[in-house]
Formats: structure tokens, C-alpha cells, sequence
């Protein structure tokens, strides 16, 4: 049996639509030219170049669409193809940094500072690094060495604004936002941003001005209102409630989908307790964001004033599945579980509701704990420092998104989709052709850790399956080799090849366990072997040894005859 080698031409197929990925496409040609010419090594290490290539772009894909998860996996393997790449090194930082992982984000930035000392996003990425991680000298420090080396780069400049507010250097904050508008035009977006960052600093009357500015450019710039609004709550409280109110219904009506105007309009209800209106918009922050808990405790509350506990119940228990713990809020779990046993005592429910009363009891005795954890610094636990900086990790962003993300947005959904989809199948075919190629050399075990990853990358791919089963099976992995064995009958039952490799494995890794004793596994593999291909002598026969040794006799001397009589009709 051969390893199938089938994949070469749909790479072809795919660089017909797929542009531009010319470095690709040269690297491929390039290795087929080897490939044809009997030098196998070549021809590999540019495959190994795409895969390089694949790992990079991918990952800038995951980062792109904010998948940290996903992007920190395949940028991992980037590094391991392109361990002196800069850009790989800053790239891994920014998913290490997405997932909250500090220290490897600041181990990734020094590496590509040591590949490349001027390198301002290396710079630009500690100094974001050391931000969250409380240390705003040294944060500062980073992203003034960014600046100097990237004097037009918007992200850096608004960043290291950030880091000066939370250093009170406030004026030289201004001095720096001011620049940015001067230098990319005065712009509502650029005002929305320095607006959030005034406020998440505390500094509410400048941040208000900044939202008024970006109203005055554009009234229906998405969420400035309700940007507006909230400062009126934080800054003014009460007596800005009216303001406020306000400004989250212009904002609700230019974008009716817009959470947080709807939730922040039902929470002001909720303070003029009026609950009908309060019900109605948390009702519509509700469906726009379903797992989200805050509206439904929020509901639950106004439920409970107009004395409709049954309906209470229902989103108070919605609060706390989509909150179980202490992790979202721990004040707001603990009140969920207490709110939620005042209903069901008034609807008779006595047990359910003194059960819920000792939750709300033991979650309070926690958060307590965990609050008196936090302020004596407990090792393990976050500084008080910690939710400010977190407050502004989605200020920090990548990239230039401040000037083109709300004109153009960031890249669609099917644009992210249709860049993952391609260079998933790049990787497929680029790990199947190594595969192939380690096959030819009879390096098996290496090939079937080739057919591995293009499987992963593009389950769908035909062939793959059976490359993976038949490397396994030539490594003696008889186990392994079964399941893409299985998958690739599922899709093709007429591939006879596949069955009888199937039957090769079952047979083979019944004999193992044979000899290892497991006489119970070797007889489930053996049946299905002679299943596969009934007209084996070697599996009857062993197949009747296995029954013998577990003691069934009868079927073992049945299964040894049949070996016999079809070793009879068989040709010498």
C-alpha cells in the first residue's frame, strides 16, 4: 500500500483565486521544481517555508478577529519555524498579552528587542505589558522609546497618553492627544478614544468635553452618547440622571442594537424607579446580549417591585447560571442568590428559598475573604491597582484601529473567516507534502506527525485520513492508525485500500494484545478484522486461538476450521 498523493493539485487550485500570496506561491513552485528533481531535502525545506509563512499570516488572522486563544497556538509554532523572526516574537507578545499572560508577553517583547534594538513595536508592546502589569515607569518608559522610533504611529501615541494620566502627568497627556489631532485631523473617533481614556482616569469633566466634540462632528457616531451619558452618571451622579437619560436614548436611537445604551437607560429607570420603562430596556439589553448576567439581576430587581416574583425567579436564576461564582461580581452573585430566595419565600417555596439564603450566606463569607486577600496584597491575588489597569486594556489596542476601525471597521467577519479558511488549507497541504516526502525516505513515524497536523488543519481534506492511517500502521501504531482509518471509510466505504489496511490493523493490534493478556480487547479487534475481511486465514486463525485462551472453546475450534478451509481455496 502506498501513501496517497493527492494534494498537489489543489494547492495549484487554490492560487488561482487566493491573493496575494505570492511568497506562497514561489515557495511552492520552487519545491515542486526540487521535488521533480529527485532532491527531496530542498524540496522540504520549502515546504517547512510555507508552513513558516502559513503559521505567521494565521496567526495574524486570530490576532485581527481578537482570537487570543487560537492565535497564541499557532503562533507558538510560528516561532518554532521562525524562531529569529522579530515580528513573530511581537506577534506571540500581543496573544500573550490578549489571554492575560504578562510574563511570557514581556519575555516575547525582550526577544524581539534582542533581535532587533529599535524595533518600536517590541518597545511599543512591554510598555503596554508593564502597564497592566502596574509598573508605570517602566511602561512609560517603553512607549516614549516607541514614540521617538514611530513618531506617526497613533496606537503608541494614545497609549502612552494613557500611561501619563495614570501617572497624573496630565498635562503632558494633553500635550500629546492634542498632537494627534493636529496631526490626523479632528476626527470623532480620535475624540471618542481621548474621551475614555479622561475617564477611565478620573478625569470626568475633560472626558465629558471630549464626547461633546465628538457629538458636534458626527451626533450619530456609535456610542458617543452613550459615552456622554455615562460620564453625566460618574461625574454628576443624580443630578445628571435627566442628562443622561438623554443622551442614551439619542444614542439608542442611531443604534437600536447598542447594549450598553439600553442597559445604562434601564438602570436609570431603575433609580427613578420606574419600573415598566426600567423592565422594557433591560429586557431589550437582555437579547442583545443573552449571557450576559447584569440585565437579567437587573430585571430581577424591578420584577420584584411589582411584585411579579415568578418572573423574577426566572432572571434571577438566569443571573447567577450566567455568574455562578464570584469571578463577574461578587457583590452582584451574592445579592442574586439573596434576591432570588426573597421571591421563592414569597412564593411558598420555603426550602428552595432558605437553601438560596445559605448560598448567598457562604458566597458573602467569601467575597469577604477574597476582599481582605486583596488589600493585605496575598500573593496569588491582584494589587488594588489591578482592575484600574485592567479597565483600559481595551484602550491599549493593536494596530491603527483609533483612526481606520470606525470608518471601515475592522476586518468583516467572512474576510477573517475566508484568511483563516485559506491559510488552514495552505498548512494542511504544506504538512501532507512533508509527509509524503518523509514517507519516501521511510521515515513513517515522522510522516504520520505531518499527516497529523495537515489532518488538524483540514479535516476535510481527501486522503489525509488515509495517509495518517497508513503512516501509523508502517510505525507499528496500530492503535493510532485505526481511527483515521475509520473516518476515512465513513466518508469513502468504497475505498477497498482503507478497509483492508483497517482490517491489517485490527488484526495486528489483536495480536499484541494477545501476547500482552488482554484476551477481552484482542477478540473485540480480532472480530472486526475477520469483519473487514472475511476472507483472511490469519485472522480466523488467530482470532480462533484468541476465543481458545478466554476459554470459548467451541467458537475457537469454528474459527480455526474456517482458517483452514479458506487456506485450502487459497492458490499455493
Amino acid at each position: 500500500m502506498r501513501i496517497a498523493s493527492i494534494i498537489i493539485p489543489c494547492l495549484l487550485l487554490l492560487f488561482v483565486w487566493q491573493s496575494p500570496q505570492d511568497i506562497i506561491r514561489q515557495h511552492y513552485e520552487s519545491a515542486e521544481a526540487q521535488r521533480l528533481a529527485g532532491n527531496l531535502t530542498a524540496a522540504e525545506s520549502e515546504y517547512t517555508a510555507i508552513l513558516a509563512e502559513g503559521y505567521e499570516r494565521l496567526g495574524e488572522v486570530f490576532l485581527a478577529g481578537e482570537d487570543y486563544k487560537r492565535a497564541l497556538t499557532v503562533l507558538e509554532l510560528a516561532a518554532r519555524y521562525r524562531p529569529n523572526s522579530p515580528s513573530v516574537q511581537i506577534e506571540l507578545a500581543i496573544a500573550h498579552f490578549g489571554v492575560g499572560q504578562y510574563d511570557k508577553a514581556l519575555e516575547t517583547s525582550r526577544k524581539a528587542l534582542v533581535l532587533e534594538p529599535d524595533n518600536a513595536g517590541a518597545h511599543q508592546m512591554l510598555g503596554k505589558t508593564y502597564f497592566m502589569m502596574g509598573d508605570l515607569a517602566k511602561s512609560i518608559g517603553e512607549l516614549e522609546a516607541a514614540a521617538r522610533l514611530a513618531p506617526k504611529d497613533v496606537d503608541v501615541i494614545y497609549t502612552l497618553g494613557i500611561a501619563y494620566l495614570r501617572n497624573r502627568q496630565t498635562a503632558d497627556a494633553k500635550q500629546l492627544y492634542n498632537s494627534m489631532i493636529k496631526q490626523f485631523g479632528d476626527q470623532p473617533q480620535l475624540h471618542v478614544v481621548i474621551g475614555r481614556a479622561y475617564r477611565q482616569s478620573g478625569l470626568l469633566s475633560e472626558a465629558a468635553e471630549e464626547f461633546k466634540r465628538a457629538v458636534a462632528l458626527d451626533p450619530n457616531f456609535p456610542r458617543a452618547h452613550y459615552y456622554l451619558g455615562i460620564t453625566y452618571l460618574l461625574d454628576e451622579g443624580q443630578s445628571k440622571i435627566a442628562e443622561a437619560a438623554e443622551e442614551f436614548k439619542i444614542e439608542m436611537a442611531a443604534n437600536p442594537d447598542e447594549f450598553f445604551a439600553n442597559y445604562y437607560l434601564g438602570i436609570v429607570y431603575v433609580y427613578q424607579r420606574k419600573w415598566d420603562l426600567a423592565i422594557n430596556s433591560l429586557l431589550k439589553a437582555s437579547t442583545i446580549e443573552p449571557n450576559n448576567p447584569d440585565p437579567y439581576f437587573q430585571l430581577g430587581q424591578a420584577y420584584q417591585e411589582l411584585n411579579r416574583h415568578e418572573q423574577a425567579v426566572e432572571v434571577l436564576k438566569k443571573a447567577i447560571a450566567f455568574n455562578p461564582d464570584l469571578a463577574h461580581n461578587k457583590n452582584q452573585v451574592t445579592a442574586a442568590h439573596h434576591r432570588l430566595a426573597q421571591s421563592l419565600l414569597k412564593l411558598g417555596q420555603t426550602e428552595a428559598g432558605q437553601k438560596e439564603l445559605q448560598i448567598a450566606s457562604d458566597l458573602k463569607a467569601q467575597a469577604f475573604k477574597l476582599e481582605q486577600q486583596v488589600q493585605t496584597g496575598t500573593p496569588g491575588m491582584g494589587t488594588g491597582k489591578q482592575a484600574d489597569f485592567e479597565a483600559n486594556a481595551s484602550e491599549a489596542g493593536f494596530g491603527q484601529r483609533i483612526i481606520s476601525g470606525a470608518k471601515s471597521g475592522a476586518k468583516t467577519t467572512q474576510e477573517l473567516k475566508s484568511g483563516a479558511d485559506y491559510y488552514q488549507k495552505v498548512l494542511a497541504t504544506a504538512h501532507n507534502n512533508v509527509g509524503l516526502l518523509r514517507a519516501e525516505r521511510q521515515d513513517f513515524r515522522a510522516a504520520a506527525e505531518e499527516f497529523a497536523m495537515a489532518v488538524k488543519w483540514n479535516p476535510e481534506q481527501e486522503g489525509l485520513d488515509y495517509n495518517l492511517g497508513l503512516a501509523y500502521y508502517k510505525s507499528q501504531l496500530y492503535d493510532r492508525a485505526i481511527p483515521p482509518l475509520e473516518n476515512e471509510l465513513k466518508t469513502h466505504p468504497e475505498n477497498r485500500p482503507a478497509r483492508l489496511l483497517l482490517g491489517m490493523s485490527r488484526y495486528d493490534l489483536g495480536k499484541a494484545l494477545l501476547q500482552r493478556g488482554d484476551t477481552k480487547g484482542a477478540i473485540d479487534n480480532l472480530e472486526r478484522a475477520a469483519k473487514l475481511d472475511p476472507e483472511k486465514p490469519d485472522f480466523h486463525l488467530q482470532l480462533g486461538q484468541a476465543y481458545i485462551s478466554a476459554g470459548r472453546k467451541a467458537e475457537g475450534n469454528y474459527e480455526v476450521e474456517v482458517s483452514r478451509q479458506l487456506q485450502r481455496k487459497t492458490p499455493n
